[in-house]
Parts: C-alpha cells; sequence; structure tokens
C-alpha cells in the first residue's frame, strides 16, 4: 500500500511477480538494461525493459546468503558480498560462464555494505560484522588490494557513504556512534576525524552534500539531520534538525542502504515496514527544506524484510518484500 502526501511526484507499482526467495539484494545497472538479485547464494539476472523484468541468468558462487550487490557505473561490473566474509568482482558478460574475475576476501565476518566512489571508481569500501571499514585500490595488474583497514567501531559497521567530492567516508554501527573519515592526501591515508555518539544503532546514512548527511535511527519516529559547521577552528559535523517520517516502533533489518538521488533531488530511506520518499530543496548546496512526499507501506507481515535498490536516473524503485513474496518495480509518475 502506498500513500502520497499531496505530491506531484509519486511512485506507483507498474510490474511485479511471484519470488519466494528470500533476496537481501539487487541493484540495476547504470542503463536500467540490467537488474541483480541475490537470493540466498544464487544471484540471478534479469533483463530489464522499461520496468518489465525477464530472467536471463543465474549464477551461484557464493556459498552463503548473499547481502550486497553493487554495480559499476563506467565499466561493465558489479561487486557482490556475502555472509560469510567474501567479496566478488564480476564482470557482467562473464556471468554467463559462470566466471568471476577475483575475490576479494580481507574480511573474516559477514559483509554488510560495499560502496564505490563514483565517478572515479577507483576505489571500493566495504564493512562487516568483524568491526573493519576496508579500502580496496587497484594495483598495477589492475586487481582490488586492500590498502587500509580502520577499526575504530567496536561491533558490527552496518553501512557507509561517500560524499561527493570522495574525500570523506561516514560509518554507522550497533555501538551507538558514527564515524567520520576523511582522505589526507599529503599521508594518502584515510583518517577518523571526528566520532558523533548517537543514542540508538542505525542501518542507513547518507550523504545529501559534503556538508550534510541523514541518518535513520533504529525504529525512530524522525530522520536526523547532521551539518558541517565550518565557522570554528575545527570542521565538524552536529545534529541540526529532525524530519518526520513513517516506521516508528516497527521491526527493521539491515541493508537497502538509504539512497539519495541528485537527479531527482529525493531521498528514499526504509524505516521499519515502510520506505519513504523525500523531496529537498537545495539551493547552493543549503538544504531549504525536506518533504515527506510518499510513503510505500509493505505492511506487518514484512517484518522490516524489504531490500531493494533505486535506479541511477530515479526512474524505478525495485523491491522484494518478505510480506508479498515479490518482487515489485514502482515507476516514477508526475501527477496531473
Amino acid at each position: 500500500m502506498s500513500f502520497t502526501e499531496n505530491s506531484q511526484l509519486c511512485y506507483e507499482l507498474g510490474y511485479s511477480f511471484k519470488s519466494k526467495d528470500y533476496s537481501r539484494a539487487l541493484a540495476l545497472n547504470k542503463d536500467n538494461s540490467i537488474l541483480i538479485v541475490g537470493s540466498e547464494s544464487l544471484i540471478t539476472i534479469y533483463q530489464f525493459k522499461k520496468g518489465v523484468i525477464k530472467e536471463i541468468g543465474r549464477v551461484r558462487k557464493h556459498l552463503n546468503s548473499i547481502n550486497v550487490l553493487n554495480f559499476f557505473r563506467n565499466q561493465n561490473c558489479f561487486l557482490s558480498g556475502c555472509s560469510n566474509s567474501n567479496i566478488y568482482y564480476w564482470s557482467n558478460i562473464q556471468c554467463s560462464s559462470k566466471k568471476f574475475i577475483q575475490k576479494l576476501y580481507q574480511h573474516s565476518e559477514c559483509i554488510n555494505c560495499i560502496i564505490l566512489n563514483y565517478p572515479f571508481e577507483d576505489l571500493i569500501i566495504s564493512c562487516s560484522d568483524d568491526q573493519k571499514i576496508k579500502f580496496w585500490e587497484r594495483s598495477i595488474s589492475n586487481s582490488w588490494v586492500c590498502k587500509q583497514t580502520i577499526q575504530e567501531h567496536t561491533t558490527s559497521v552496518n553501512t557507509l557513504s561517500i560524499n561527493h567530492e570522495g574525500n570523506t567516508v561516514i560509518s554507522c554501527g550497533d555501538d551507538f556512534q558514527i564515524l567520520v573519515i576523511e582522505y589526507l592526501p599529503s599521508q594518502k591515508r584515510w583518517q577518523v576525524q571526528q566520532k558523533i555518539q548517537v543514542e540508538k544503532e542505525s542501518y542507513r546514512i547518507t550523504f545529501i552534500n559534503n556538508n550534510l548527511f541523514i541518518l535513520q535511527p533504529l525504529q525512530e519516529s524522525s530522520l536526523f539531520i547532521y551539518e558541517r559547521n565550518n565557522k570554528g577552528i575545527k570542521s565538524e559535523f552536529k545534529k541540526t534538525n529532525q524530519i518526520s517520517v513513517r516506521g516508528a516502533q516497527q521491526i527493521c533489518k539491515p541493508f537497502f542502504p538509504s539512497v539519495y538521488n541528485p537527479k531527482k533531488n529525493l531521498l528514499i530511506c526504509k524505516n521499519g515496514y515502510c520506505l519513504n520518499i523525500l523531496s529537498l530543496n537545495q539551493i547552493n548546496q543549503q538544504v531549504q527544506q525536506f518533504k515527506l512526499e510518499q510513503v510505500i507501506d509493505c505492511g506487518t507481515q514484512s517484518y522490516g524484510r524489504i531490500f531493494g535498490t533505486v535506479s541511477d536516473d530515479g526512474e524505478f524503485i525495485v523491491i522484494w518484500s518478505y510480506a508479498q513474496k515479490e518482487i515489485q518495480v514502482w515507476a516514477c509518475t508526475n501527477k496531473e
């Protein structure tokens, strides 16, 4: 069920099909032609054409549940991460022959999030239940090598986000803190510059611009807004506001990171059984207003098991819900 807050912009359910397999990870490629879905240890590849889906292949290399799928935008490749600590680097073309390019195996526990520094794509950042954040760079031989590990969370690291400039990473975990990690060009290293204490663990954190990010605390009725204060000697982020959303006091599960889409100026963030869709009004990287435009409510029977992805152009949201046991394609429409 979807609720729209008197908005001219909304997403409507356009296509769906039954899929009983538990699917924690979904990803669309840059031109919205390929959808990949991780169902337990299986990756299913679909042709995606104007929101209509057709299966074209399957790959099974992981031994455990796949939690993360992430496409490169400038390469015909994607990444997958699973609960037994392995990350695979794949080529789309090679999927039919069931080959992967490289296995990245520096973590020791469940992979929770993998991000890339778009648009350069020369850096992979991953986090895990092993409390570690790892930074991977390309070697001379074109393989991915772990160049640095940061271990300043004391429990599982749930999710990551990187700013547009690619020089600041934020993380949150089960230890009630946010890490702000900045790249130091003179030392060619990443370093924790700030630790922000919070009252609840969180699964979702996202940069909106270089000076602002949002945090969705677990089971809270609000999104928290953090802004960088550049007036003092030391530049730090502080909580400055909060925005009411749906999904308070509801069971929520990890994965399906929150997404800010600059092309649509929309923030899509799961909370409990609900997918909150907010619009942003920005002027010169100053956010003037957040507005809750729409709520996609998957119902109590989902138990927070809602996973999905948003297309790069913001035209599609694709979700798998435990309640409906189906993959749904929601298409962006402009209401008259």
